[in-house]
């Protein structure tokens, strides 16, 4: 591994911060180790224990819900979505299969993430009434559903939607019930709960250098005049 590690430890640092690094086999951990800073301003080195922003791994825990509920007979993966979520566009023959395989010729509004985007502690974003106010803008497709792919996270928000009225629970509550519990996964979740949690989360980092320009377009975007809000503490490197 000592290959493997002088790579890892070439950019770790410089570009990114900290990397943990986890090979499992089986159900065997054969390999993990942790690199870098996970947060300067309190000189916290990564660890086993260091919590991550797990930003769009959750399209992980959203497809294995899907899976969950086809496998159960609740949902067809080549139904169109319109036959789950009757606000979704009929017009537009995609189906849970191209949500799934970023297939479905949707696009993402520019300001998608920033606009929705919120600091702990806060109450998070409506999922339904930001999925069907995407669609109440949406204007038509890039392309043919199933002709081209193009990652989107708008797909995925309404992969949660679906999950969410097959189920009869709310998105959050049935990844919580049927993915993380069952999983012991105790420091994984959607906002910081825990003690453990706070104490060894890792800081969402930028250079900063890069901090004040992200700043001004947080505030032209989301018009909330909050932008700096989502920074604390700066190093010589990072805020």
């Amino acid at each position: 591994m000592e290959g493997f590690e002088a790579y890892v430890n070439g950019f770790v640092g410089e570009v990114t911060p900290s990397l943990s690094v986890v090979i499992v086999l089986g159900k065997e951990i054969i390999y993990a180790k942790d690199f870098g800073i996970a947060d300067g301003s309190r000189d916290m080195a990564a660890t086993p224990d260091t919590v991550y922003q797990w930003g769009s791994v959750t399209k992980i825990a959203t497809a294995a819900a899907i899976m969950q509920l086809h496998e159960k007979g609740l949902i067809d993966l080549d139904a169109q979505v319109s036959r789950y979520l009757d606000y979704f566009p009929a017009q537009y023959p995609i189906t849970v299969r191209h949500l799934l395989s970023h297939s479905s010729g949707l696009s993402e509004p520019p300001d998608f993430e920033w606009v929705n985007v919120r600091l702990n502690g806060t109450p998070m974003p409506d999922l339904d009434l930001v999925d069907r106010a995407y669609y109440e803008e949406l204007t038509g497709l890039m392309f043919e559903p199933g002709s081209d792919s193009a990652y989107v996270n708008s797909d995925y928000v309404t992969l949660g939607q679906i999950v969410a009225k097959v189920s009869g629970k709310p998105y959050i509550q049935y990844i919580q019930e049927n993915i993380l519990t069952p999983l012991g996964m105790k420091t994984t979740d959607f906002t910081y709960k825990s003690d453990a949690m706070i104490k060894n989360v890792a800081s969402c980092a930028v250079l900063a250098t890069e901090a004040e320009a992200m700043i001004a377009t947080m505030d032209e975007v989301r018009g909330l005049g909050d932008g700096a809000d989502f920074f604390g503490e700066s190093d010589d490197q990072y805020a």
